[in-house]
């Protein structure tokens, strides 16, 4: 029974003992993974380090060199105004210097220029004097030679019988031409001549015209004499409104767009018209 019994103790002996050499091992095997562990891991980040550090190396080197290349741009850019600028300033100042150069010489020149001028001047003016003697004595003899046809207002009415009687393209013609000069002459007139209702005529005349030589210059008369009416207040609101007026005058700026002579005068008749408020308000809402 000891003897069982010594190997019991010893049994469990060498297993105590065997399992202290076992957890001992495992320890010793744990701490060298640990270490293992702690040396790869700072291995690895030593590595991602040096490829960061290398890849922010080269990302510099490039950053440096767009910098660089930048500033040299820059540079050349700034150096390209400045030599700009030099050449701007030498040219200049050259002519600077050649315009200092000769500025006696202008100075004189422009001296005798302006006796010569001032000469020629005085003997122009001499020459006006006379021609203005002269045509004094010319409208003394006129007006002491006219006659009652040549009057304005005698003028004003034949033209207006002819305009209401005649059918003669040559009489009408010259019928509106001398109502054309009566009208820009005088202002008593252009009233009378709307009053007693030549404007209807007219653009009944202006509407019946064809695209003939002698039919524009009837047209052309007819504006002329109609604008010289729209200029006067007192005329200006029997013209404009006067039925189909301003229409036929919009019609005939239309068919004569490309004959200044006749899109002139129709022009300044609108113009004239919507001169007063009341009417370019009506103009609007045409």
């Amino acid at each position: 029974s000891q003897r069982s019994s010594a190997c019991t103790i010893q049994q469990r002996w060498r297993a105590y003992m065997h399992g202290r050499r076992a957890r001992c091992a495992i320890g010793a095997q744990r701490c060298a993974a640990i270490r293992i562990q702690a040396a790869w891991r700072g291995y690895c980040q030593s590595r991602a380090y040096g490829d960061l550090r290398s890849a922010t190396v080269v990302v510099q080197s490039h950053v440096r060199a767009w910098l660089a290349c930048r500033r040299v741009y820059t540079l050349r850019e700034e150096t390209s105004r400045r030599c700009a600028a030099a050449v701007c300033i030498q040219r200049h100042w050259r002519s600077v210097q050649v315009v200092l150069k000769n500025l006696h010489t202008r100075a004189r020149a422009a001296t005798s220029i302006q006796a010569a001028w001032r000469g020629y001047v005085l003997r122009r003016q001499l020459e006006h004097d006379r021609q203005l003697a002269e045509i004094r004595k010319r409208v003394v003899a006129a007006n002491s030679a006219a006659t009652e046809p040549m009057l304005l207002g005698n003028r004003t009415r034949s033209a207006l019988a002819i305009l209401l009687e005649s059918t003669s393209t040559s009489f009408v013609r010259r019928a509106v031409k001398n109502l054309n000069t009566v009208t820009e002459l005088s202002t008593v007139c252009c009233e009378t001549i709307a009053r007693d209702g030549a404007v209807p005529v007219l653009v009944e005349l202006i509407r019946s015209c064809n695209r003939s030589r002698p039919n524009q210059d009837i047209v052309m008369y007819s504006l002329q004499v109609l604008r010289n009416l729209a200029r006067v207040p007192g005329a200006r609101s029997i013209v404009f409104g006067t039925a189909n007026c301003v229409s036929l005058i919009t019609e005939t700026l239309y068919t004569y767009k490309e004959n200044a002579p006749l899109c002139m005068p129709a022009g300044d008749l609108l113009r004239a018209l919507a001169s007063d408020p009341k009417n370019r308000e009506a103009m609007k809402s045409m």
